[in-house]
């Protein structure tokens, strides 16, 4: 038999190789048992669960935002609508739409 040999930090058994733990050891040393595959597919199953909670508050600001920027987009068109249609007109205007005259009463 080989005498292994014998690395600093770094135990080697002599008593044949290595083994993984088995289940029970893992759970009370606090080993993942499946390799991280559990951990991985716990977490996908918890990102899905809150991703849709996600895009519904991600959803809700972004209308909040366009309803915000149209309502004061369309504030903007109001006052330059109502500035074009702000015509002084006199009493002493006597012309009509056509740019006519008009008679007296």
């Amino acid at each position: 038999m080989k005498t292994p040999i014998a690395l600093p930090g770094l135990k080697i058994r002599d008593d044949g190789p290595s083994r993984k733990p088995t289940y029970k050891e893992s759970l009370i040393k606090g080993i993942d048992p499946l390799d991280g595959e559990y951990i991985d597919f716990k977490l996908k199953e918890k990102f899905e669960i809150i991703s849709s909670q996600w895009k519904k508050d991600i959803k809700e600001e972004v209308l909040k935002d366009l309803r915000k920027e149209m309502d004061e987009k369309f504030k903007n068109i109001k006052k330059e609508y109502e500035g074009r249609l702000d015509i002084l007109i006199s009493d002493k205007d006597i012309m009509d739409i056509g740019g006519h005259g008009q008679k007296p009463e």
